[in-house]
């Protein structure tokens, strides 16, 4: 009776497993997720106070500031 229920849980065990790893969304899901975390901290680099563009904005800013406030 062991060994039968033994072997039944192991065969449901093994076509489970082998379901998972042909299942190839949760890797693509986890491929998605780090370019986007990749991709979020590239823009918060480059886009951030101390980044080129924010550096690039806040310089036009002050220059229209600037010109703005001497007339």
């Amino acid at each position: 009776m062991f060994t039968r229920y033994y072997c039944s849980l192991e065969t449901r065990m093994h076509a489970f497993l082998h379901r998972i790893k042909q299942d190839e969304r949760g890797i693509t899901a986890i491929e998605y997720a780090a370019l986007a975390v990749g991709l979020a901290g590239l823009i918060s680099m480059l886009a951030g106070e101390d980044g080129e563009i924010g550096k690039a904005l806040k310089a036009a800013f002050e220059q229209v500031t600037t010109k703005l406030t001497q007339k």
